[in-house]
């Protein structure tokens, strides 16, 4: 929600940008640019906003300008910029109209001014690249999140984070109408979409509409966090050489996101011996996967986020008859390199593999990911792998390219319905018992048909 006072934001670019290559993954200044500013302006006004680069290594300086973010050339002496950075601070810090200070870095070296900052009575708020967010500075922070999950929230709401400015009327409820006195689709206007806002729609229509089009904040649930950092500790794994990856570093990564998750504290309401099962289930499935897994496979992406805007093949149209100028994002856990010269695309599961074959080939997750890496890898993906990590196993997707036609194409009819549906209604399913939009729902006496597994069982969402 938009603070009520005015704001600063600090970027150190080349921190930022070198992170994001470690983790083999080129972000363009200019979304850069974009993601931090809407984000910054749901905690007020911006009164400062500066990025601190050596610019003469770097680019983007007119990237930043263009949205209203100052590009500061730090110099070219080791930790020029956090220097740069931190006087620039300590100068926010004494202006009365500013009331929250982010700091986008993840360098230890800037604990000292956060803490110095808060005891002031200002709101320090933390983004870093989350492989090299240091541990001292998160655990001085009010708030802090990572740079990778700004970029994907910001692609799941369309480019608006949570609570984030304002909307166009037509955005302010299901029954605002066209030029024309027709009710007008809330989504009508939308172009860019996210996977799980797809399959989000596919599952009810009202949730996607309270959570993608009116960001209607949930409080975060336990098996969402169990399950994220999992993935993150394994993003950390496969980040390692082979002859480096020991169970020791890959349960201390899970301890340590789970530690400097703030969210922790909301999810599980301290109570600490929920939390605890909570936490050896996730060792055991981590441990799952070190025993099963092939540890010397080597990776040629780890956590890779695609943003690919579908354009035609020449004479043969879209792939699946995708609508031409829409933007498809997602985040791939891993990608493989086959024999063959082929890739092999990596999902984690932590809750029990056991779908179809059926239902697998016509998941629109396997078709719309094996063509987004197609399309912006220029290399053909021989496989589909899914990890189950519940009980380890590896299940392997290779679909026809009919089935990957009719996936997409019921992609196609997804965004039609998302462009075209003036009122989007519940659609009751077994996975209402997790929906956070349920006490308000129109339909939840229906939904209470289906029950919520107990906790602990081997059905558990994550």
């Amino acid at each position: 929600m938009a603070g009520t006072g005015g704001c600063a934001l600090f970027i150190d670019h080349e921190n930022v940008t070198v992170s994001l290559r470690d983790q083999r993954r080129e972000v363009a200044p200019a979304r850069l640019a974009s993601v931090f500013k809407v984000w910054a302006e749901t905690h007020g006004r911006l009164i400062m906003a500066e990025s601190f680069a050596n610019w003469t290594r770097f680019t983007g300086q007119a990237d930043y300008d263009r949205f209203g973010i100052t590009p500061v050339f730090a110099g070219e002496a080791k930790n020029a910029a956090d220097i740069r950075m931190a006087t620039r601070a300590y100068e926010a810090n004494e202006n009365p109209a500013v009331k929250t200070i982010i700091l986008v870095t993840g360098d230890r070296d800037l604990k000292a001014v956060a803490q110095k900052i808060r005891q002031t009575g200002r709101v320090v708020v933390v983004w870093a690249v989350s492989s090299t967010a240091a541990g001292q500075l998160k655990g001085v922070a009010d708030e802090f999140e990572t740079v990778e999950d700004l970029l994907l929230d910001a692609d799941r709401k369309g480019g608006r984070p949570p609570g984030g400015g304002p909307r166009p009327a037509a955005e302010e409820g299901v029954a605002a109408t066209g030029g024309h006195g027709t009710a007008k689709a809330p989504g009508q206007d939308k172009r860019r979409f996210s996977v799980s806002e797809l399959k989000a729609y596919e599952q009810c229509p009202r949730r996607w509409y309270l959570q993608y089009i009116r960001n209607v904040r949930t409080p975060p649930t336990h098996e969402g966090f169990v399950g994220q950092h999992i993935h993150h500790a394994l993003r950390d794994l496969m980040l390692k050489p082979p002859e480096e990856r020991t169970l020791e570093f890959l349960c201390e990564r899970l301890r340590t996101h789970w530690r400097d998750d703030r969210r922790g504290r909301e999810c599980f309401q301290k109570d600490r011996e929920f939390e605890r099962k909570c936490g050896e289930r996730a060792i055991g499935l981590l441990e799952n996967f070190y025993l099963g897994a092939d540890l010397k496979a080597q990776p040629k992406q780890v956590e890779l986020f695609l943003d690919w805007t579908v354009a035609p093949r020449g004479s043969s149209g879209t792939p699946g008859g995708l609508p031409a100028g829409v933007t498809l994002t997602g985040k791939i856990d891993r990608i493989d390199g086959a024999p063959d010269g082929r890739l092999i695309i990596i999902d984690y599961k932590t809750g029990r593999l056991q779908p179809s074959d059926e239902y697998l080939r016509q998941d629109i997750q396997v078709a719309v990911y094996w063509t987004m890496v197609e399309e912006t890898q220029k290399t053909p993906v021989g496989a589909f792998k899914f990890l189950g990590l519940a009980e380890y196993r590896e299940l392997e997707m290779r679909p026809s390219p009919d089935d990957l036609g009719a996936a997409l194409g019921r992609v196609t009819q997804i965004i039609g319905r998302i462009h075209t549906d003036p009122d989007p209604q519940p659609k009751v399913g077994p996975l209402c018992p997790w929906c956070g939009h349920l006490d308000g729902c129109p339909d939840k006496d229906k939904a209470s048909s289906f029950k919520k597994a107990p906790e602990g069982s081997d059905d558990l969402p994550f």
